[in-house]
């Protein structure tokens, strides 16, 4: 009797449900398999598959740190408050210049970390762009915006992804006293740096506020001018690679005790604002101040010290009260709902397990 030969369609349906590492392996069974698993719409669907089961299955995927070593890096799936826990093998690069480097941002399964003084200097530590699930690194060149060494600088960096010409990139900023000197985008597809105008930023004065990376672009909070009266959002169009200004709603922007960050709802930008109450703002429309809208209040005094928007766009956040609880704030039930506690570990950001940059040219294994 003859060997049942197993159609194409099904083996390839069938290696879309497998973690990327087990996938990595399976490249090396034949030809035909490698040029599966390598094909960008392969690496594209697998990562949807995935996004998608941990929706449906109400699982969130977050990157974690040891909270008593900075240099332990791990994947933590959390489902029903149980936490299972996965060692991330760190680049050497990474390793060595652990004290420098500072993650900006992770994206679809690739972890981005810069060195946030002057890059060029001599001894400083590489960008780097790596994804550990297939242990594939990216060492960024050298940043073409050289500074003076004897004026102090800020310098920092954000990490995003655009669906619209499929590539990633790294938005460098260069402060002077706070305030827009330099600006420049890196490009993966490209794998060089481009000098943008400074003065194309909307707004003045820097506000130490984290970035936010959704729908194709980024976004901060940043003070509308030197007098710090008023804050403004400031997006970064991935695409464009231009910049632009968004009003807060109703006044928000106005300085005050409120604790104003920015997250997702879905795939659109929020305002998270925490005062006595948590409020939840959506933009319905990029851009368009007129759209925003009040979705959610949460009655909760307790501000968010750390908010993680996981693939649902719901916020993750740790609360004041001693002992610190972990809790989420369901959009489905508009309450804040304890989820879990894990004393050793610190949640850093959201994680995917993916197969992004197995057939990048300019990616090595490390």
């Amino acid at each position: 009797m003859s060997g049942y030969l197993v159609p194409e369609e099904i083996i390839h349906e069938i290696l879309l449900w497998l973690p990327a590492k087990s996938l990595l392996r399976f490249s090396t069974v034949c030809k035909s398999w490698s040029s599966m698993i390598n094909h960008p719409s392969f690496i594209d669907t697998h990562l949807k598959r995935r996004n998608q089961h941990n929706l449906q299955n109400d699982i969130l995927h977050l990157l974690t740190s040891k909270r008593k070593d900075r240099m332990s890096y791990s994947s933590c799936l959390i489902k029903d408050g149980e936490y299972m826990y996965t060692n991330l093998m760190l680049p050497s690069l990474l390793v060595k210049g652990m004290g420098l480097l500072s993650l900006i941002g992770t994206c679809n399964g690739l972890l981005c970390f810069a060195y946030n003084r002057e890059p060029n200097s001599p001894g400083a530590p590489p960008t780097i762009i790596f994804n550990p699930s297939i242990r594939k690194i990216v060492i960024l060149p050298k940043p073409s915006i050289i500074c003076d060494p004897f004026t102090q600088y800020e310098q920092p960096h954000s990490f995003g992804y655009d669906a619209r010409t499929n590539d990633y990139k790294v938005l460098r900023l260069v402060l002077k006293f706070q305030t827009p000197y330099a600006v420049e985008v890196y490009s993966l597809a490209t794998n060089s740096w481009k000098r943008l105008s400074s003065a194309a930023i909307p707004a003045y004065v820097w506000s130490k506020y984290g970035f936010l990376s959704v729908n194709n672009a980024l976004y901060w909070i940043q003070y509308r001018n030197v007098k710090r009266e008023e804050y403004v959002i400031v997006s970064f169009d991935l695409a464009t690679e231009m910049f632009s200004q968004i009003m807060m709603p109703e006044d928000l922007g106005r300085k005050s005790n409120r604790y104003l960050d920015l997250s997702r709802y879905g795939e659109s930008l929020s305002l998270i604002v925490a005062a006595e109450n948590i409020e939840i703002w959506v933009m319905k429309e990029v851009g368009v101040m007129e759209s925003w809208k009040q979705v959610l209040t949460i009655n909760c005094s307790k501000n968010p010290l750390l908010k993680i928007p996981n693939s649902s766009g719901e916020v993750l956040f740790k609360t004041r009260e001693s002992p610190r609880k972990m809790q989420r704030l369901n959009y489905k039930t508009e309450q804040a709902e304890d989820f879990g506690k894990d004393k050793n570990y610190n949640p850093r950001d959201s994680f995917a397990d993916s197969l992004v940059l197995l057939g990048q040219t300019n990616a090595v294994p490390y």
